[in-house]
């Protein structure tokens, strides 16, 4: 079924902008669609640099935490990075154990047990850390909430460092230093765009790279591991899909380059293990081919296979572990689609998915905790409204919640507190803990919470258009301006547009694996466009009905029948009423 189109509103400055950028003013009304309006913003946009990139003293704390840890590796004291189990938080971990180890510290990393040890600090590592003579603990894309377990922390004589993005509570934990991007307003420097784990471990990272090097300028040395590292905070970025704007698209699309030429041995097998190796590998390798397989072993087993994978200095080692991990992601695969199917049934026998329902509360004895994320996911992206998916083991249940524009997911379960054991995250993903006794209560709480704070427009699906495309501009020049426009992801999607109406050539053809895709050519103000509708094989019968339509569509260049001819890549089709 089609979805609501909603097409930008036009703007006036377009044509202006465009000459003085010398670009298309259709690459000028994208520009202005992403917030984007006067010349340096869109110059500094095109043309991102490194240099751009905020000095790390402006973030409270840093320089503390720096001076700390190289204090540290001088007196050799026994240093760990106790970092997430997920792709930000294991490549962040990686990041600090890289540089780390590169000043000659004494480091060990620690990665908690999706299943047995769930999200943040937990009593137990502590107390099994300090046993092992750790000093100073470095958390990475987690901590911000753990107040006991940090107050435990400092009883049992350790130094903690906490660097971590998600929401704090109303007051921020006690430790040695506290790193959280919302602090950076204390010194005049606010965070427009909140950052992943691995970019706030990356800005102590560099840090620490200066005050070993005694200058702000970083020795050779550590220089081009930081510029390596970029890669790893490219794929958490991408992966833990916060807004690909200001300095996150900055460190991704340097991430990126370096990403398709990496000297790591563990990214070099994991390519390989893809298929990738020698590719130009893009935003959509890194969310949807890289990062489900470094995902896939803290979801099917321990994530530390994972951070192994990005340590490992022996390249036959490195090839072992993307092996594992390739098989554990083939593993996860199945199990999703066939916990999707049972969370949309389930949906349906409880009358969850009519508009008068606000938020999908799904929960089942067996599911797997590693995957109801992504199959929320999945679920928000079908139906357009917040999902919660609850595993449930015995008398607890380990859940993960996304959203969309117009709710805050982690607000909502702030609200209500009452019936969990505990909950972190962010605006559009959190996780959560809760007695299964309290289920009922929960579901009526947050259906009640969403429908009082819901700011949306709608629940109903949607596709958002950038602009009615004129045929004539459609050449492999304007599809070369768009791809200066990426990196693309959460807050910067990849353009949109719209045709007038369009006649069908010939037969539309059904292809790929499964029959899924649809494959037909069309006639648009005298010109000729072959098309590709992936996932869209049910539309085939409408369109030999109807044989004219209007297409929301992405041009890209055809891989196949030439580098100068454009294809029309089909997102959505309308047909005449």
């Amino acid at each position: 079924m089609s979805r609501q189109w909603k097409i930008a509103e036009s703007w006036q400055g377009a044509e202006d902008l465009a000459i003085k950028l010398g670009v298309s003013p259709t690459i000028a009304q994208i520009l202005y669609n992403r917030g984007i309006s006067d010349f340096e913003q869109a110059s500094n946009f095109l043309e991102p640099k490194l240099t751009a990139l905020t000095e790390p003293a402006h973030m409270p704390d840093l320089t503390k935490a720096a001076e700390r840890i190289v204090k540290a590796i001088a007196s050799n004291e026994p240093i760990v990075i106790y970092g997430d189990y997920d792709v930000d938080g294991i490549t962040g971990t990686a990041i600090l154990r890289h540089i780390i180890a590169r000043a000659g510290g004494k480091v060990d990393v620690y990665i908690p047990h999706r299943i047995e040890e769930g999200y943040g600090l937990n009593t137990k590592a502590i107390q099994k850390l300090t046993q092992q003579g750790i000093k100073i603990l470095v958390t990475v894309d987690c901590g911000i909430r753990d107040h006991q377990t940090l107050a435990y922390a400092r009883e049992l004589g350790l130094t903690a460092i906490v660097t971590d993005h998600h929401a704090p509570d109303t007051t921020f934990p006690q430790a040695y230093a506290v790193i959280h991007p919302s602090r950076c307003a204390e010194v005049g420097h606010p965070v427009e765009f909140n950052p992943c784990g691995a970019a706030v471990a990356f800005k102590l990272a560099w840090a620490i790279a200066r005050q070993q090097s005694h200058s702000e300028k970083v020795d050779t040395k550590f220089r081009d591991l930081l510029v390596e590292l970029t890669a790893l905070v490219a794929l958490a970025t991408i992966a833990d899909i916060v807004p690909m704007m200001g300095e996150n698209r900055i460190l991704v699309k340097f991430g990126l380059d370096r990403l398709s030429n990496t000297k790591l041995p563990g990214l070099q097998a994991l390519l390989r293990s893809a298929k990738l190796d020698g590719s130009k590998v893009d935003s959509y390798h890194c969310g949807f081919v890289l990062g489900p397989r470094l995902n896939a072993a803290g979801r099917m087993g321990h994530a530390h296979e994972a951070l192994d994978l990005l340590m490992v200095t022996d390249p036959q080692r490195a090839d072992k572990l993307a092996h594992e991990l390739d098989k554990q992601n083939k593993a996860r695969q199945k199990l999703e689609d066939r916990i999707t199917q049972e969370a949309i049934g389930l949906a349906e026998c409880q009358g969850q998915l009519g508009d008068n329902v606000p938020i999908l509360i799904l929960a089942k004895e067996n599911w797997h905790a590693g995957v109801i994320g992504i199959v929320a996911s999945k679920l928000v992206d079908r139906f357009n409204k917040p999902v919660v998916m609850i595993a449930l083991t015995g008398d607890k249940g380990q859940g993960s919640a996304r959203s969309i524009p117009g709710y805050d997911i982690n607000q909502g379960l702030s609200a209500c507190s009452d019936y969990l054991i505990g909950y972190g995250g962010h605006a559009m993903a959190a996780g959560l803990r809760l007695e299964a006794g309290k289920l009922f209560s929960f579901m009526q709480a947050m259906q009640n919470h969403v429908e009082k704070n819901f700011t949306g427009e709608s629940h109903k699906p949607f596709l958002q258009i950038d602009c009615e495309m004129d045929p004539n501009e459609l050449d492999a020049n304007f599809v070369w301006q768009l791809k200066k426009l990426g990196p693309f992801g959460h807050g910067n999607p990849r353009p949109t547009f719209v045709s007038g109406e369009t006649e069908l050539m010939g037969e539309p053809r059904v292809v790929g694996a499964g029959g899924k895709h649809l494959s037909f050519s069309i006639k648009w103000s005298g010109r000729i466009f072959r098309a590709i509708a992936f996932n869209q094989a049910d539309q085939c019968e409408a369109m030999l009905d109807h044989r004219r339509c209007r297409l929301a569509f992405e041009p890209v260049l055809d891989e196949y029948l030439g580098s100068g001819l454009v294809q029309l890549r089909v997102k959505d089709i309308q047909f005449p009423s």
